[in-house]
């Protein structure tokens, strides 16, 4: 039997993404890859080892994101027919073996058939409409695979907006 992966919750954003600087995260994966337009792997590296700032203003694409994440998440139930559970605020979750790989979901999801799995809840626009044309975005799905790990499960899914 596999050890699974331990929920710890944060009392705010400020210690939870301090905690965070302690690893590799999903969101992060796609920058050591160089799939990031956000940040270099060269960028990452020095946040993580603290001679840079960590710089996360978040803009209004982010705000947007963020309040519509329950409703793509919602949608995503409906059509599937799966029970969708949101993933705490300011939680992460460490990988037994490895706790330097850790992740946040946006959602637990559970299928009769295919049992627990993760949803990763994306909105697009316009701007963004290309990336999208013909499948998931590969960083968006290196970020899913990496929570996969982490979490331990088989399955996952990205829905947008």
């Amino acid at each position: 039997m596999s050890e699974i992966a331990e929920l710890e919750t944060y009392p705010d954003k400020d210690s939870w993404l301090k905690a965070r600087r302690t690893g590799l995260g999903s969101s992060d994966a796609p920058v050591i890859l160089g799939l990031s337009s956000y940040k270099s792997p060269f960028e990452l590296w020095a946040e993580k080892v603290g001679l840079a700032e960590v710089t996360r203003e978040e803009n209004e694409a982010m705000d947007w994101g963020k309040r519509l994440q329950p409703l793509v998440g919602k949608k995503y139930a409906e059509e599937t027919e799966r029970l969708t559970t949101p993933f705490p605020e300011y939680a992460l979750l460490r990988h037994p073996g490895e706790p330097w790989l850790m992740a946040s979901p946006d959602f637990w999801v559970d299928d009769p058939a295919k049992g627990r799995g993760l949803l990763e809840a994306k909105t697009a626009s316009a701007w963004t409409k290309k990336q999208w044309q013909d499948e998931v975005p590969l960083a968006h799905q290196v970020q899913l695979a990496h929570q996969m790990l982490v979490v331990s499960v088989a399955w996952g899914s990205v829905a947008a907006l």
